[in-house]
Parts: structure tokens; sequence; C-alpha cells
């Protein structure tokens, strides 16, 4: 199971525009769509930073790849 509280340091750790992709598309489960629209950017571009987040967290949490 994961340690929620280790996830919580691993999400701060994030960069704000990462940090703010994953919580609004994973807490809030907002589409790409609107996180686009709330950051002023292209769905393609939250993809982009959803996937580099997710491997950050990875990484941050210890789990392979």
């Amino acid at each position: 199971s994961v340690d929620d509280n280790q996830l919580a340091r691993c999400v701060q750790a994030l960069r704000e525009r990462e940090r703010s992709v994953v919580v609004m598309t994973f807490y809030d489960e907002q589409t790409a769509a609107e996180a686009a629209r709330f950051l002023g950017t292209s769905e393609a571009n939250v993809r982009v930073i959803r996937h580099r987040a997710i491997h950050q967290l990875r990484g941050c949490m210890g789990i392979a790849a």
C-alpha cells in the first residue's frame, strides 16, 4: 500500500505547476481540458506535465517506473 504521508511529502516537493496538475486531475478529478483552462495552457501540455509529475512521484516514492 502507498504511504499517504510520504505521498503528501512527494507531492509537496513537486514544482508548483506539476503539483497543481496532480491535485486538479487526481484529487479534484478535473479533466485535462479543465486543468488546461485553469492554467492557461493546452491539454497536451497538461498531459506532459502530468506524465513528468507521475515520473517524479514514482521516483520519490521509490516505485520502479
